[in-house]
């Protein structure tokens, strides 16, 4: 067993327990509203109906895997935890032949495809309420091949009208393949990096962020999952309905389907849980080290602020310098000429800020003040130009933002903010923007010299 060394000084132990007794007493208030969500989920690679739920706000089950006639599909149903929606395949209701859970053919016309759903209309019905979405079909343009179009949009026309007001789409590996099959509610594909892939075709979207990568690199993962962050901050584009992850048990870490790294398996789940345990979809409190390491941050329920990096992984632990917030810190890193430092920037239960850091030794320096304004939301912490750059909503609901080591005070930026700022870089420029008052996405804009004015965000 490794046991880590953390350098405390006496002076910073006793300042960090007088800012946790400051932070105890305190009351937690309201957070403030947030853009629309998209539901969050994993396709588990151990295949139960309630696999990694705590992660996700989704589950799936499936047609012969799970389910076959009505009495069997409100089993697997009743099987999903009740905090979370059902996606239900049925791809391979379509098998012309007894279904497994194989998804291979032959494949069947529209007429199997009713007879075999006859029985499950009514279940169907029942449980509208806890179904997130009806899968046709997966990539029938891939490997899976499948049914003819001409079935599939019948298919889609049956279940409108045998079950109106669930959404209906087809999972297709190539995004522009959606336009296949115009009459389905959602477009999918299992090609989802980024919303752009379905974005221009103007439905609801299902992306498959993990984008049929064996393993991806956390960094660039983490990437993705800022762009997806920074698509919702945008006023009514194309919503992103769900997004999923495909094939791997994350929860269950010493499942023989549980491939992917380490520090993979904790970013994934830590969005998850973030996502499942405080409504909010925001950039991940991660920061990777460019020489190697990483760290990842939580606040749990009862407002206390955990840690977790390939030492202790894969638990959550208390900071060593303590602390509690109602909301999870926002986390960056500043590469230095010893190494890289990770820097948090948290809120306390009297809405003051706080900032700490974490050297490349690995260690803890203590929570110290950070002037600004009292916050009502999480931060928002970016490294642009060389800089750090933060921004808060304060509780008087003005963005007010800061340049570390260039600017002496806080700039009110202004603004009837309602959600916690994010910044954005597009076209080498950086923005920042937020959720007015009215539900519209707002951002202004570094000129290189001030901001500009607040603009919608389209």
């Amino acid at each position: 067993m490794t046991y880590h060394r953390w350098v405390i000084s006496r002076q910073a132990l006793s300042k960090g327990l007088l800012t946790l007794c400051l932070l105890l007493s305190l009351p937690v208030t309201p957070t403030p509203a947030a853009p629309t969500l998209f539901e969050y989920g994993f396709l588990g690679g151990d295949f139960l109906p309630n696999e990694d739920a705590t992660v996700s706000t989704w589950n799936d089950i499936h047609f012969a895997c799970h389910f076959g006639d009505a009495q069997t599909l409100q089993t697997a149903i009743n099987a999903v935890s009740r905090e979370n929606r059902v996606l239900i395949d049925l791809s391979r209701v379509w098998q012309a032949r007894p279904p497994t859970c194989d998804l291979t053919g032959p494949w069947g016309a529209v007429a199997l495809f009713r007879e075999r759903m006859s029985s499950l209309i009514i279940p169907l019905n029942a449980n509208r309420e806890r179904v997130l979405a009806l899968w046709l079909f997966d990539e029938p343009d891939g490997q899976h091949d499948g049914p003819q179009a001409a079935d599939l949009q019948a298919a889609v026309e049956y279940l409108h009208a045998a079950v109106p007001g669930l959404p209906v789409f087809i999972n297709w590996f190539e995004p522009n393949n959606n336009r296949r099959i115009p009459n389905v509610d959602w477009h999918s594909t299992t090609k989802g990096r980024t919303p752009s892939a379905l974005a221009g075709l103007g439905k609801p979207m299902f992306l498959w962020w993990f984008n049929n990568e064996a393993d991806p690199h956390p960094a660039l993962v983490n990437t993705r999952w800022s762009t997806l962050v920074g698509y919702i901050h945008r006023t009514a584009p194309p919503p992103i309905a769900a997004v999923g992850w495909c094939c791997d048990s994350i929860e269950n870490r010493r499942s023989p389907n549980n491939m992917n790294s380490v520090e993979l398996k904790a970013l994934v789940t830590n969005v998850g849980q973030l996502r499942k345990e405080t409504g909010a979809v925001m950039r991940a409190p991660y920061a990777r080290r460019l020489e190697g390491g990483w760290y990842l941050f939580r606040r749990e329920r009862d407002g206390t602020l955990t840690y977790s990096n390939p030492l202790i992984t894969p638990d959550y632990f208390p900071l060593p310098i303590g602390g509690m917030s109602p909301f999870f810190p926002a986390v960056s890193r500043e590469v230095r000429a010893d190494g890289t430092w990770i820097r948090l920037l948290g809120v306390a239960q009297d809405r003051r800020l706080y900032v700490a850091r974490i050297t490349p030794n690995d260690e803890w320096m203590p929570w110290i003040v950070w002037p600004g304004p009292p916050a009502a939301a999480t931060p928002d912490v970016i490294r642009f130009q060389a800089l750090t750059w933060q921004a808060v909503l304060s509780t008087s609901s003005e963005v007010y933002v800061q340049r570390e080591g260039v600017d002496p005070q806080w700039v009110n930026l202004g603004g009837q903010g309602s959600s916690a700022p994010f910044f954005k870089i597009d076209d080498h420029a950086l923005r920042v923007a937020v959720i007015w008052s009215d539900g519209q996405v707002r951002a202004r804009t570094w000129t290189g010299n001030g901001w500009t004015a607040w603009t919608s965000e389209p």
